[in-house]
């Protein structure tokens, strides 16, 4: 499974992005996990599941801008379930 978190630099979301990273590798230990940390701007913090460019496309899991907050604690392993 591979996630893209991107997270705001100029607002210093990088912790928070590292938060649900840590919860992500500890609740799916069983597969094949890579993550990548990408930094944006804006506010922005969001969740893509990436897909394979075959036949999956990408999917934004969580997005603080339509949420209007970040996610709580477990909601994106709920999401991804």
């Amino acid at each position: 499974m591979n996630i893209r978190i991107t997270y705001c630099g100029i607002w210093n979301y990088l912790p928070k992005a590292q938060v649900v990273s840590a919860e992500l590798s500890q609740n799916f230990s069983d597969l094949t996990l890579n993550i990548d940390l990408v930094k944006g701007s804006g506010g922005v913090f969001d969740v893509q599941l990436l897909g394979d460019g075959y036949d999956t496309a990408d999917r934004i899991v969580f997005s603080k801008h339509i949420k209007g907050r970040f996610p709580e604690e477990g909601e994106i392993t709920k999401l991804l379930k």
